[in-house]
């Protein structure tokens, strides 16, 4: 091999040298397997599980959750489970990407959750009818 990563083949009985083409390796592929619950209300926690697979047989190093557009992580973890709560109401768009060992990385996944306002009702309050007669 070549420093540049070039491979020949060199058959002097049949006088040829071929070039082989180096093994290329491809971009993992990311999965978000489970999202539940998809529909909750704020400060309820929701759980995400995503799975990474490669075709070169490399295992995934690193699982990267997106919020939003955001070009940054809110978090990475070799793990690909993600717990969370405290999402204000709203609905949100959540992605995962997967690293490898060749340092490649798969394209975003996107699950979208929808957080729902708590509304309140005050067990306490009463009403008051007064009849006055006359």
């Amino acid at each position: 091999m070549l420093p540049d990563g070039r491979v020949y083949l060199v058959e002097p009985t049949l006088g040829r040298v071929q070039l082989l083409r180096p093994l290329s390796y491809t971009r993992p592929i990311a999965t978000i397997v489970a999202a539940s619950p998809r529909v909750v209300t704020a400060g309820q926690a929701v759980s995400l599980l995503g799975r990474g697979a490669d075709s070169n047989s490399q295992a995934a190093v690193s699982y990267a959750w997106y919020l939003g557009d955001s070009a940054q992580p809110f978090a990475v973890s070799a793990d690909a489970t993600l717990a969370t709560s405290g999402l204000a109401p709203g609905d949100y768009t959540i992605s995962l990407r997967v690293r490898d060992g060749q340092n490649e990385v798969s394209e975003l996944r996107t699950v979208t959750i929808s957080v729902a306002q708590v509304v309140t009702t005050d067990p306490q309050s009463w009403t008051f009818l007064l009849y006055l007669a006359g």
